[in-house]
C-alpha cells in the first residue's frame, strides 16, 4: 500500500506541476505564439528612415535569420497593434502593398541582408503611443513571424 499511495503523491504533482506551468500567448489574428516569433524572422527600425510621428509610415527591415526561403503575401502577413491598458489591440494598417507573394531567402543569401516594408499604422490618440508591428510568412509549411515595437509620438 505504501507503494500505491507514493505513486499516486508522484501522479499528483505532476499533474500540479504541469497544470502550473504557463500557456502560450497569442496576439489576434496570429497562429504563431508570440514565444515562438523573432526564431527565423528578424526586424528592426533604422532611425535615420523614420520619424516616429504618428500619422508618418514606419519603415521596417525584415531579415530572415533560418536557413531556408520564408514565403510572404503580398503584404508581409503584416498585423499592427497598440497597446491599451497593458494588452494590445489590433489597429489598421492604411499602406497598400502591390499583388504577388514575396520570396525573402537566407540573410546570407539576399543581396541587401532584408527587405524592407513600410506600414502606416492608423493611430488616433494624442499621446505617445507603443505600436507593435508582426509580420507573418511560411517556412518548408510551417508558420514563422516576427514583431517589433516602435512607439509612436503625436
Amino acid at each position: 500500500m505504501p507503494k500505491k499511495a507514493a505513486y499516486m503523491r508522484f501522479a499528483l504533482g505532476l499533474v500540479l506541476l504541469t497544470s502550473c506551468s504557463p500557456g502560450k500567448t497569442y496576439l489576434e489574428g496570429v497562429e504563431v505564439p508570440i514565444e515562438e516569433m523573432n526564431v527565423d524572422l528578424n526586424l528592426y527600425a533604422p532611425p535615420e528612415a523614420n520619424t516616429w510621428t504618428m500619422g508618418d509610415s514606419v519603415r521596417i527591415v525584415i531579415e530572415n535569420t533560418s536557413s531556408q526561403p520564408i514565403s510572404f503575401a503580398n503584404d508581409f502577413g503584416i498585423h499592427l497593434y497598440r497597446k491599451i491598458d497593458g494588452s494590445w489591440a489590433q489597429i489598421n494598417n492604411n499602406f497598400g502593398y502591390p499583388d504577388g507573394d514575396v520570396i525573402l531567402l537566407p540573410k546570407a543569401e539576399e543581396f541587401l541582408g532584408g527587405k524592407i516594408i513600410v506600414v502606416l499604422p492608423e493611430v488616433l490618440v494624442a499621446e505617445p503611443t507603443e505600436v507593435r508591428i508582426v509580420v507573418v510568412g511560411r517556412a518548408q509549411n510551417r508558420p514563422v513571424a516576427g514583431f517589433i515595437d516602435v512607439t509612436l509620438n503625436p
